[in-house]
């Protein structure tokens, strides 16, 4: 079975629960997808890669407006002082994600990704 193959099965999968649209499929995914990315929708990818596709955006674009918005007058406020910061909140942001697709899946009863094959 190839990937699209399987891909179709999941979003059939997610497409009969109450999950929205955006939340299975969201800006990010369908980017990845579009520029030749093998990416399986966030319920069905492992927890690595759901805290590093949430994660890694999400601690770019939270440093980067604070340190325009905020960090950049504040005295004793360094570069790396805001990308430590950055990191720890991309960080934490990618786990809290990675648990919520986690839990998503399971009260849905999603398939698990291996088992969509043998549907």
């Amino acid at each position: 079975m190839t990937f699209d193959d399987h891909y179709q099965l999941a979003m059939t999968e997610l497409q009969g629960t109450e999950i929205l649209r955006d939340n299975y499929a969201p800006p990010l995914h369908k980017l990845l997808l579009r520029l030749g990315f093998s990416m399986r929708p966030p319920h069905y990818a492992s927890m690595p890669v759901n805290m590093l596709t949430t994660g890694i955006p999400f601690g770019i674009l939270w440093s980067g407006l604070m340190w325009l918005f905020v960090w950049e007058d504040q005295i004793g406020m360094t570069v790396s002082i805001a990308l430590w910061a950055g990191f720890f909140a991309g960080m934490l942001f990618g786990i809290g994600m990675a648990i919520y697709y986690r839990a998503a899946a399971r009260k849905h009863g999603l398939s698990s990704w291996t088992q969509l094959a043998m549907k």
